[in-house]
Formats: structure tokens, sequence, C-alpha cells
């Protein structure tokens, strides 16, 4: 019984430590001024499709 908590244990050790990798990442792209710039002007221009589209259209 000893061991299978002990493989689990590690598991979660391992989950968190790649789940801690993966915010750092994200963390560092997302501070990025050049990809919240892009972002949020592909977000805007969705939004601005989606209201305006049709007029832009015909």
């Amino acid at each position: 019984m000893n061991s299978i908590r002990w493989a689990a244990d590690q598991y979660l050790a391992e989950v968190d430590r790649w789940r801690n990798a993966c915010i750092e990442i994200l963390g560092s792209i997302w501070r990025n001024a050049f990809f919240q710039a892009f972002f949020w002007v592909v977000v805007a221009g969705n939004i601005f499709a989606i209201f305006f589209g049709d007029a832009l259209v015909r």
C-alpha cells in the first residue's frame, strides 16, 4: 500500500511541476506587450466583423 501512495505523490508532484512551468511560460507570453497588442487587435477585429460584417459586405 505504501508504494502506491508514494507513486501517487510522485505523480502529483510531477503534474504540479508541469503546471507551474506552463503557467510561467504562458505568463511571460501574456506579459509580452506585442502579443497583447496583437491579441486585442484580433479580438476587436472579430467583434467589429460580427457587428458590421453584413454592412461591409453589401
